[in-house]
């Protein structure tokens, strides 16, 4: 059974119900659980838990965006279940990148998108997204969260086998000998909102209570919780020829170290780890040396967006270089946007003036650029002559939804 319910039912656990991810990447990857939100969707929500939820008139056209790299069996799996399941009377599939340029009022511009599944870098000239000029980046949002919990589990070992004989094993916060080292020992569950301390009233867990999702569902909000406030990217290039793990050490037997306190207690050492994990999205050469992990393809992300540019006319490549829209989770965090500023403008060429014309909106405004970007084209005047309708599906099939772009 399936549930459409409100974010804060995620953090109450509920006896034999998991949580499950429906798309990642921009990809469905439960067809059965798409169908299933669909049907609650348009439907009725006699099911959901949610007393705001509002069901949508399936009468009105549905418009989706999704990443430019997603291949058409993909739109063909989700236009079949909404044309031929739901019975909505058309339909237009977009391009994301198309739909973040368009959030910032740009037909033009070189969109950088640095999501939790997916780093894409694309030009979208007049509206439309150059698919043969983009490019992906391996390193994303899920990337740094592994390395990140490879850090912290790796200093949760060495406090564990550092655990003295005579220590009282019983005293919370501490890591019990002869157990295994885990990123949630328990979970912190946000119950009440008090007004007075302007703080949640938080109650431990533990993980057996929780399912096993439920677990992975919080270990990634603590995890996305200290890339946020704990991550900086550094202003300029850091020096890979310096010892940091040593330098590290030498701070935490002085003492003078940050750290970071998790939901059961535990201390980590935050020192450097916070600087040099974001370092790998423009210098991914630190991964491999400094963290054991090896990318598929090391290009920087900076190297994407110079590839996407001067690889296209020189006639639009000013407006482009001029016009950078950087979306994404990624992009709030601190240092970012400055430091991908200066790396942008170190690989371009000297004609070229680089501009980031979103670098001043909030952080929520880039990472749902896509969805305010998606209401702006779909109000457009001109719009409705770009749905396909369930006849001309039915007629063409998926081709007839790619010739529909906007």
């Amino acid at each position: 059974m399936s549930y459409l319910a409100d974010e804060r039912y995620l953090y109450k656990p509920v006896p034999n119900r998991a949580v499950s991810q429906i798309i990642a990447s921009g990809c469905v990857t439960r067809e059965d659980q798409f169908n299933s939100l669909c049907s609650l969707l348009f439907n009725g929500s006699s099911r959901s838990k949610s007393q705001s939820f509002r069901e949508l008139d399936p009468s009105y056209p549905m418009a989706i965006f999704q990443p430019y790299f997603i291949q058409p069996l993909e739109r063909d799996l989700i236009a079949s279940c909404l044309f031929e399941t739901h019975n909505i009377p058309a339909l237009y599939i977009g391009d994301q990148e198309a739909a973040a340029a368009y959030s910032v009022g740009k037909t033009t511009a070189l969109v950088i998108d640095m999501g939790y599944g997916k780093a894409v870098v694309a030009p979208v000239v007049d509206g439309h997204c150059i698919h043969s000029k983009s490019y992906r980046s391996d390193v994303t949002g899920k990337l740094l969260h592994e390395i990140l919990e490879h850090e912290i589990l790796t200093q949760l070992k060495a406090q564990q086998s550092s655990v003295g004989i005579g220590h009282d094993a019983s005293t919370p916060g501490i890591i019990r000998p002869k157990e295994n080292a885990s990123l949630l020992t328990s979970v912190q569950v946000k119950q009440r909102y008090d007004s007075v301390t302007n703080m949640y009233t938080r109650t431990q867990l533990p993980p057996e209570l929780c399912g096993p999702s439920f677990v992975a569902f919080h270990k990634q909000l603590l995890l996305s919780e200290i890339v946020q406030f704990c991550f900086q990217a550094s202003h300029k290039p850091m020096d890979m020829q310096l010892d940091y793990r040593g330098m590290q050490r030498e701070l935490h037997e002085k003492g003078s170290t940050s750290h970071y306190l998790l939901p059961d207690g535990n201390k980590i050492d935050l020192s450097f780890s916070a600087s040099l994990i974001p370092e790998g999205i423009f210098n991914t050469s630190v991964y491999p040396v400094l963290f054991n992990t090896r990318l598929l393809d090391p290009t920087s992300i900076q190297m994407h967006a110079h590839k996407a540019i001067v690889s296209l006319h020189d006639s639009i490549q000013p407006e482009l270089a001029s016009n950078v829209v950087v979306v994404g989770g990624l992009s709030n965090i601190n240092g970012v946007l400055n430091r991908l500023k200066l790396e942008l403008e170190s690989v371009m060429p000297s004609t070229l003036k680089v501009k980031l014309v979103n670098s001043q909106y909030n952080n929520l405004s880039r990472r749902f650029a896509v969805w305010y970007g998606g209401n702006v084209l779909s109000s457009l005047g001109t719009f409705p002559y770009f749905w396909a309708s369930k006849a001309e599906y039915e007629e063409h099939g998926i081709s007839i939804l790619d010739r529909r772009r906007f």
